[in-house]
């Protein structure tokens, strides 16, 4: 940065720009209609249960949730296994409260749509106007 002090109040117009144009498209959005579209593209629910099951995420949880808290304390490979069985359901469990959380969620911002959009814009445009204002500190 010493090259180009200026380089993140220079950075700052733009972002707060492109921020406002963002509060703009979603005040103005509405929710789609699943229904209506010809061409579905949703994977289906055994498609999306195996992408899961090579979910990187998951798989550095597991190994991480293993090394550091089963191989130091339980030897036996018995008890490593079932431990590994363990994490695996409550990984499922997880999983499955993230979906019909997921599914709430949307039944809610779609029947709730105008004032959602209406306040994810305006706080948008609040954090635009904080950056432009930070900017000229």
């Amino acid at each position: 940065m010493s090259f180009c002090p200026n380089t993140l109040g220079i950075l700052k117009i733009p972002s707060a720009l492109y921020i406002f144009y963002f509060a703009y498209k979603i005040a103005k959005s509405k929710p789609q209609d699943l229904e209506s579209n010809s061409n579905n593209d949703s994977l289906g629910f055994f498609n999306a249960f195996f992408l899961q099951l090579i979910n990187v995420k998951i798989i550095l949880y597991v190994i991480t949730i293993h090394i550091s808290f089963v191989l130091p304390y339980y030897q036996s490979l018995f008890i490593q296994v079932l431990l590994c069985f363990i994490l695996l359901s409550l990984g499922i469990v997880e999983w499955l409260l993230w979906v019909i959380a997921s599914i709430g969620l949307k039944n809610f911002l779609v029947k709730h749509y105008k004032i959602t959009n209406l306040t994810m814009a305006i706080l948008l445009t609040l954090s635009a106007i904080e950056i432009l204002i930070d900017q000229y500190n």
